[in-house]
C-alpha cells in the first residue's frame, strides 16, 4: 500500500520506498465513494527520494468520471475542513 498525494484526473504523486524505474507502468487502486475502488494504469514520470509522479494512461470514460468525482470530493472535504479551522 502507498500514500497517494496530489491526486488529479491526469495523475498523482505517491510516497513509496520501493523505487520503480522511470517509464514503468504500475497498477493503482484508488478507493472511491462511488464504487469499491478504481483501477488505473499509470506510468512513472518522475522520482525524487521516496516520492514519484504517475501519469494516468488510457483511462476509459466511465473510470475518468469516477476519478473526477473522487477529486471533487477530496477538494470539498479540504475546503470544509479549512472553513471550520478559520
Amino acid at each position: 500500500m502507498v500514500l497517494v498525494t496530489d491526486l488529479s484526473v491526469q495523475g498523482c504523486a505517491i510516497d513509496d520506498h520501493q523505487r520503480v524505474p522511470l517509464g514503468s507502468d504500475v497498477e493503482l487502486r484508488i478507493q472511491c465513494p462511488i464504487t469499491s475502488s478504481i483501477v488505473i494504469i499509470a506510468t512513472v514520470r518522475w522520482q525524487h527520494e521516496h516520492r514519484c509522479g504517475l501519469e494516468f494512461m488510457g483511462i476509459p470514460k466511465h473510470v475518468h468520471e469516477q476519478l473526477r468525482c473522487v477529486v471533487i470530493d477530496q477538494l470539498a472535504r479540504r475546503l470544509h475542513s479549512a472553513e471550520r479551522t478559520a
